[in-house]
């Protein structure tokens, strides 16, 4: 590589790690067709393209040559990954089931591709090395997300509200309050008002909205709190919420990932305190 598309590269990989998935794929885009780019830079592109919706295109860029010392597992990794988030299972089965015994992630998404497909199934056996990766940590919570989901949208939105209330019980803030009280209209009554800029009010105000139903209204309110800072894990966490609520299950997946990818949120308890409380058992192995 030269020396622009290696600057390009590291570039777009230090702004995939801040959540900036758009910046980062711009910036490799132009140079897909005029440099042999390593795999990792090339899934930035893929999965901004899938996030988009386009999976056809995704795994087009993944089709692209390689860099010549590039492994080619790793190219069939990142399509099993693009190709499981569409839907496409039997498919991304046969790649990941191919790397099983080399690959712990791959191993644990032919895992996920069985769990996801059975809704009663209450066991999960993970490789440990691999389950709290992000790319596995993500998919999998947002199954058990939507199937907390199924039991109800009070259910989502109440076992959530746990994890956002505020250190006080009787807190002196207003919307901190109306919080604590899960009094949604009275949140987004007083969020709304101008001299409200708090970031915290933020993650109040889309919670309330979710919950709610006012989708469009909170898909406005974290895109914007998210173009001014994409490293927030909390803003791509409550993303993932929105999506779940709404039955988006590779969009919540895509947020949770990101979430888990951002060094300032572990999901692991929220992963252990929801399969507990769904009655499902996750089973570490070495």
């Amino acid at each position: 590589m030269s020396r622009e598309v290696k600057r390009a590269a590291r570039a777009a990989y230090r702004n995939w790690c801040v959540g900036a998935l758009d910046r980062a794929a711009s910036l490799l885009e132009p140079l897909l067709s005029t440099a042999a780019l390593p795999p990792e830079a090339v899934y930035i592109v893929a999965r901004s393209r899938s996030e988009r919706g386009d999976c056809r295109a995704a795994l087009a860029a993944l089709g692209l040559p390689a860099k010549p010392t590039a492994d080619p597992h790793v190219v069939r990794l990142f399509r099993g990954l693009i190709q499981y988030d569409h839907g496409h299972l039997a498919e991304a089965r046969t790649e990941l089931v191919a790397l099983s015994s080399r690959n712990p992630i791959a191993a644990a998404m032919v895992e996920l591709i069985e769990f996801g497909a059975d809704g009663t199934r209450k066991d999960l056996k993970l490789p440990r090395v691999a389950c709290w990766m992000a790319d596995v940590a993500g998919r999998l919570l947002a199954i058990l997300e939507e199937r907390l989901c199924g039991l109800g949208e009070g259910e989502l939105m109440d076992f959530h509200r746990g994890l956002f209330l505020p250190s006080s019980s009787r807190p002196r803030d207003p919307i901190e309050a109306a919080f604590v009280d899960a009094n949604y209209l009275e949140i987004e009554r007083l969020a709304s008002g101008e001299d409200v800029v708090a970031a915290k009010c933020v993650d109040y105000r889309a919670f309330a909205l979710i919950a709610l139903g006012q989708d469009e209204k909170a898909q406005r309110i974290l895109s914007s709190a998210l173009e001014e800072n994409p490293a927030c894990a909390d803003l791509h966490f409550l993303e993932g919420l929105r999506n779940t609520r709404f039955c988006r299950r590779r969009e919540a997946a895509g947020s949770f990932t990101c979430a888990a990818r951002l060094a300032d949120i572990d999901l692991r308890d929220v992963i252990f305190e929801l399969s507990q409380k769904l009655g499902v058992t996750i089973q570490l192995a070495d």
